[in-house]
């Protein structure tokens, strides 16, 4: 036994935003989806509370730097 814990639970947290928008004129709006899915393994939040909130922060942060690439790309089917 080396005391290292195999098989750990998941926590999961799930964001989601629905939007709207007309897929050809003339037609009747379909539903845009956007999901973000935080999976973190549990007993993390009272262990390393910090590394939650960096990883978090990073991943907002690649967003909100890269938003205008992916609106670009999601617009134009390019990427």
């Amino acid at each position: 036994m080396t005391g290292v814990v195999s098989n750990i639970p998941r926590n999961v947290y799930k964001v989601i935003t629905r939007k709207g928008a007309v897929p050809l004129a003339g037609q009747n709006p379909a539903t845009v989806l956007i999901t973000t899915i935080i999976d973190v393994p549990a007993g993390a939040d009272l262990a390393s509370p910090s590394e939650i909130r960096a990883a978090i922060s990073a991943h907002a942060g690649s967003l909100n730097q890269q938003s205008a690439g992916v609106g670009d790309t999601t617009a134009s089917g390019i990427l």
